[in-house]
C-alpha cells in the first residue's frame, strides 16, 4: 500500500504465481497483461497508449465544451473554442486548400 491507503500500481501488477528467477517480465507485468490483452485494432498495447487514450479524450471534451459555449473576448475558453471550430471546419479547410500543381518542381 501507499502512503494514501492506495494499492500499489506496480504491485497491483505482479504475477504472484510467475518465479522472478524464470521470467522477470511475466513476474513484473503478468497481472496487468491479463487485464489489459492487445485490442485487435493495436500492434501493440501498454500503459502508455491508456494515457495517451485517456487524455485524448479529455482534451477532446475540453475543446468540444469550449466551442459549444459561449465564453468571454479574449478568454482562454473562448481561444480553445475559436481554435477547435476552426479546425473542425472541413468545408472551409478543402474550400481554402491550394491546387495541386501537375508542373515539374525546379530544383
Amino acid at each position: 500500500m501507499c502512503a494514501a491507503g492506495k494499492p500499489d500500481f506496480l504491485t497491483a501488477n505482479v504475477d504472484a504465481s510467475m518465479n522472478p528467477g524464470d521470467d522477470l517480465y511475466q513476474y513484473g507485468n503478468g497481472d496487468w497483461i491479463k487485464r489489459n490483452p492487445i485490442p485487435p485494432t493495436e500492434a501493440h498495447w501498454g500503459v502508455s497508449q491508456l494515457v495517451r487514450d485517456q487524455l485524448y479524450h479529455a482534451l477532446r471534451t475540453i475543446h468540444e465544451k469550449a466551442a459549444a459555449t459561449p465564453a468571454p473576448p479574449g478568454s482562454d475558453d473562448q481561444k480553445i473554442g475559436d481554435f477547435w471550430r476552426t479546425a473542425m471546419d472541413v468545408q472551409k479547410a478543402s474550400a481554402a486548400a491550394r491546387p495541386t500543381s501537375t508542373r515539374p518542381r525546379r530544383r
